[in-house]
Parts: structure tokens; C-alpha cells; sequence
């Protein structure tokens, strides 16, 4: 009763033009929303507080107030809130996917031989078998950047205004214009040895960032563990003859011999008679497959080999 008296008074404060935006407002949706004219005083109901009024005056009135403006839609509120979330969330990702770097490209050497990768700077790259090539997203935008786990032999493209850059998980970084080199950066160290041109080899340590160039003909070896980096004369043969299958000695005793074919190999070469370890070699060895090593090493020293579990044992040939 009291709802329809408050109706009652509202609309007598529109049929006299005095009834505020807001009141008009409240009248109209309480008509749209489930209101009727028979809510509504009749003429006569408006003769004690109101203007006298016809009907069709009354119904005039009705059909201004809900005339002011189209009916509003019902908004589900819940509904734009998370229509504006997952807007939001979109451009969101639109724009991370837009902004966001290349994927790196990823290159693996599998099987026994070395893998030949070109870059699209024409750069060549032969991957030592079971050695990785990180090749950066943004490659050749400002600088051409690699990252190499394992050993890799490098022939860069010479491009001064995008200087090449090989990263290794040592700490250790080659920064080259055009060049030929090796890159070793296995069991914990980093080894660069410099065939052709010039290279700035670059450790960066907790405290301090260490260069050095390089010329041809010398290496750096970095130990993180001992924390020494150093640089002298390299056999560039010695270091980069892997890339053509090949591991090559110039006068090493063969306890040296055994030492890389068991880095290579994963197989500990022994000798029977301790003598043989200080025999000197000068030559190449495969370095894909261990018994044409061993077999090569047979015949240069009249050696033969006997496999004892995971050992492989060098005995002296007994003459007859």
C-alpha cells in the first residue's frame, strides 16, 4: 500500500512537471519492470492531491513516462565482467606473442659421425657427434649468436656489423668477425683453439670479466674449477682433426693415447707391461670407432689387444 501511495505521488509530481530526473527514472522502471497503468492512481484518485485529468490524459502520461528512452537491456554484470577479463587476458597474450623473442633453434649430432650445419649467415658449423647447437631466436637482427655444448669447429662468415658471438655453459664466451676455430666445452672446461683470423675469448666470473685475443695458431683453456685461464701454441691440426673423423697424436707416449680414447670412448685401455705406456706415437686414429683405433695401434707397435670386461688390455706379440 504504501509502494502504490509513493507511485501515486510520484506521478502526480510528473503530470505537474515538477518531478525531479531521478524520480522520473524510478517511475519508469517500476513500469518496465513489472509495473502497470492499473498500478497507477485513476483520474478521480487525483482529484484530492492533483490536477483533475482525464483518462485519456492519464494514459498520455503512462505512454510519455516509458517513452523517455528505450527500454534498457538487462545486463548480466558476471557475464561483461569476465568478458572483460578474458578480453584483457587476450590482448595480453596477443601481445606477449607479438613482443616476445624467436624460439631458439636447437641442433644435435647424433649418431658416430660429425654433423655440417649452415647458418643462414653462411657461417658453417661441424658438430662433433653427441655435441649440441644452441642457435638464438634473434639470430642475425644485431648480433649472430650460437650457444655450444660439446665441440664444434666454426668457419664465420664475416659480417662486421653483426659480430658472432659462441657461448659456452662454462662461463665462457668467443666473440669473432671472421674466422676459422674450435670450441671445446666438455667435462667441465672450455677450450677455444684458433686456426685462421682473430677471436676475443671472454670470461665472465662472479667478480671480474677476463679477454684475451687469440692469433693463429693459439688456444685458451679455462677451468672453472681451478680457476685458471690461459692461452698458449696450439697444433690446430691436433685439436680440430675430430671434424674429419679423425683424432691425430704428434709424439705422445701411448699412456696418453689411452688417456683421449678413453674421454672419447668411455673404455679404459690398459697395458700389460707398464714399458709399453712410454712408447711414443705420431699419427691419426679414428675417433668414431674404438676398435679401428685399437687395430691401427696393433700394427704400428706389434701389439694385440685383449678385452677383459670393460677393459681393453695391450700385450707385447710374442715372437715365435
Amino acid at each position: 500500500m504504501e509502494e502504490k501511495e509513493n507511485i501515486k505521488a510520484l506521478f502526480i509530481r510528473f503530470a505537474e512537471g515538477t518531478a525531479t530526473p531521478g524520480e522520473k527514472e524510478y517511475i519508469r522502471e517500476y513500469l518496465l519492470d513489472g509495473g502497470s497503468a492499473e498500478d497507477l492512481p485513476m483520474p478521480e484518485d487525483l482529484a484530492p492531491g492533483g490536477p483533475a485529468m482525464t483518462v485519456e490524459e492519464a494514459e498520455l502520461v503512462y505512454s510519455t513516462i516509458t517513452a523517455v528512452r528505450p527500454a534498457p537491456r538487462r545486463v548480466n554484470w558476471w557475464r561483461m565482467a569476465a568478458a572483460a577479463m578474458v578480453l584483457g587476458i587476450a590482448a595480453c597474450a596477443g601481445w606477449y606473442v607479438w613482443m616476445r623473442p624467436p624460439a631458439d633453434t636447437i641442433m644435435v649430432a647424433d649418431g658416430d659421425t660429425a654433423k655440417t650445419i649452415r647458418l643462414q649467415d653462411g657461417t658453417t658449423v661441424q658438430l662433433k657427434p653427441g655435441s649440441v647447437l644452441t642457435v638464438a631466436g634473434n639470430f642475425g637482427k644485431q648480433r649472430r649468436e650460437v650457444e655450444i655444448s660439446g665441440a664444434a669447429y666454426f668457419a664465420v662468415e664475416a659480417v662486421a656489423a653483426k659480430p658472432f658471438i659462441v657461448h659456452t655453459p662454462h662461463a665462457l664466451d668467443v666473440e669473432v668477425l671472421g674466422t676459422e676455430f674450435n670450441v671445446d666445452a666438455r667435462r667441465g672446461k672450455a677450450r677455444v683453439v684458433l686456426t685462421r683470423g682473430s677471436v676475443k675469448v671472454r670470461v665472465n666470473t662472479v667478480k671480474n670479466v677476463h679477454e684475451m685475443l687469440l692469433k693463429p695458431g693459439e688456444m685458451a683453456d679455462f677451468d672453472p674449477g681451478l680457476k685458471t685461464f690461459s692461452r698458449r701454441p696450439a697444433d690446430t691440426l691436433l685439436y680440430a682433426a675430430w671434424k674429419d673423423n679423425l683424432l691425430t697424436f704428434r709424439n705422445q707416449t701411448l699412456a696418453g693415447v689411452a688417456y683421449h680414447l678413453q674421454q672419447e670412448f668411455g673404455q679404459e685401455l690398459r697395458f700389460a707391461d707398464t714399458s709399453l705406456s712410454a712408447l711414443v706415437f705420431t699419427g691419426y686414429l679414428s675417433s668414431t670407432d674404438i676398435r679401428t683405433s685399437i687395430k691401427t695401434l696393433e700394427k704400428t707397435f706389434d701389439l694385440q689387444a685383449q678385452r677383459i670386461n670393460q677393459n681393453i688390455i695391450l700385450i707385447q706379440k710374442k715372437t715365435k
